[in-house]
């Protein structure tokens, strides 16, 4: 029998690693040489043989921490490179333990770290900035865009892509054996015991659906040479004697820096809309489908088995209500002084406050829907005598009188013999009818009984 040498010990301790977690370390480490750079020091950070060399250093480098352009960086980020060096201090310094964490040990690295986060707050710069995602129309408007039809090499290698990405990282059949939320290994094992591997179906393209993922799959799948590198997304050729043979991809596979930035191209192409510092990345589609799957009312835990997440707290995090429903929330708490009238429904309108109050007949008249003709008329003609004593002529009255009349019309409608759905549709008809002080802007909103 052959003992295992520290090589082959070595890599099998080296998979345990999280690939994402290294790089942030990397990164934050690079952040320190540079301040090093600048204060002129020569010891490097896990160089500290003692805690309070190590924690003088780490409270200078807190408070100077910044951009290369000198700008701050979010207080979350300032917290997440504190974490990173925590991590990289646990393995690699002289000290031995080193828990830059503990408040025993380094209490004034902590009370630096918090008074660090506490003034970039207070200038507004807290959180980074997360992901955004996409409306369900946005989705389509990418698809539906002719840079992304598919009838040449780089328009179908995105739209497989945005498939792909759109379809929690799927296929047609894809097994993750290794994603984010999941690393496997000893901490990841699931609640039955077994590290297997999660798959992903797509169901079947639907017969007459201009939307197919199937077939734009199959499809780059048939484009791809045989022999090429086991990367899903290959480079796209450029040459055109080769994209007339049919030679649509090379063997290689596509670069980092283009994967990374796929998707953001993709909503630069199509035209979505990116003011105001918004986020559109990769990660934008995975939120994107958990939101899409929020917004049409799927269970919790069928949304998590789409993610892969392994608690509600961590797929909560990708859901979020528009700005539709947040402001109808706010408007449900507030009093209305009108009898018997709820909000129904809130739509944000903005830039179309000019169709808000319309007082047209035609659009606002209610449709008597199939009722009973003499019912539907003789209701109505009780309304009639109210407009013929001026309940409606709100033109040369105060706010007050048209409450007033508001209320009276509204009252009378409720002792009138008609169905619930005649006396919903006279009030929408009278509300409607109502000045609107000038005050309210680009809201819309539907009451009921």
């Amino acid at each position: 029998m052959s003992i295992p040498t520290h090589e082959e010990i070595y890599r099998l301790q080296q998979l345990s690693r999280v690939k994402n977690t290294d790089k942030c370390t990397s990164k934050w480490l690079r952040v320190v040489d540079r301040f090093n750079k600048e204060a002129n020091m020569t010891k490097k950070i896990n160089q500290y043989d003692t805690c309070n060399e190590l924690e003088d250093f780490l409270c200078k480098f807190i408070t100077w921490l910044k951009k290369l352009n000198g700008e701050e960086y979010k207080a979350e980020s300032i917290y997440n490179c504190y974490a990173s060096l925590a991590r990289y201090l646990k393995e690699e310094s002289v000290i031995k333990p080193c828990k830059i964490w503990d408040q025993y040990s380094f209490p004034l690295a902590i009370k630096t770290l918090d008074g660090k986060m506490k003034q970039l707050q207070l200038q507004r710069l807290g959180e980074t900035a997360q992901a955004d995602s996409l409306t369900r129309q946005e989705t389509q408007q990418i698809l539906d865009h002719s840079t992304m039809n598919g009838e040449d090499n780089e328009s179908l290698i995105r739209r497989v892509f945005f498939w792909i990405s759109l379809l929690c990282d799927g296929g047609l059949n894809l097994e993750m054996f290794i994603e984010k939320n999941n690393q496997r290994g000893v901490r990841n094992r699931n609640k039955y015991g077994k590290s297997t591997s999660r798959k992903i179906p797509i169901p079947p393209d639907f017969e007459g659906n201009n939307y197919r993922p199937i077939y734009d799959i199959l499809k780059y799948k048939s484009m791809r040479p045989s022999e090429a590198c086991p990367s899903f997304f290959l480079e796209t050729t450029r040459s055109k004697a080769d994209i007339n043979k049919g030679i649509w991809y090379k063997k290689n596979r596509m670069g980092q820096n283009k994967l990374g930035q796929m998707l953001h191209q993709i909503a630069t192409l199509t035209g979505i809309d990116l003011s105001d510092g918004r986020k559109i990345v990769n990660h934008s589609c995975r939120r994107t489908a958990i939101q899409m799957l929020k917004d049409g009312d799927v269970p919790e835990d069928d949304i998590m088995e789409f993610s892969g997440h392994r608690s509600r707290e961590g797929v909560r995090t990708y859901k979020s209500p528009d700005e539709a429903r947040k402001i109808k929330n706010v408007v449900s708490l507030i009093p209305l002084d009108l009898d018997d009238i709820e909000i129904e429904e809130f739509e944000y309108f903005p830039g179309n406050w000019e169709n808000l109050n319309i007082n047209d007949s035609d659009s606002d008249a209610p449709d008597n829907d199939g009722l009973d003709e003499d019912v539907y008329n003789s209701s109505s003609s009780e309304v009639d005598s109210e407009e013929n004593s001026d309940y409606y002529n709100t033109d040369n009255v105060d706010d007050n009188d048209k409450l007033i009349k508001k209320r009276k019309a509204l009252k009378e409608i409720d002792n009138s013999n008609i169905t619930q759905k005649k006396k919903k549709s006279e009030a929408q008809l009278e509300f409607s009818k109502i000045i609107i002080p000038n005050t309210v802007k680009d809201v819309h909103f539907h009451i009921h009984y």
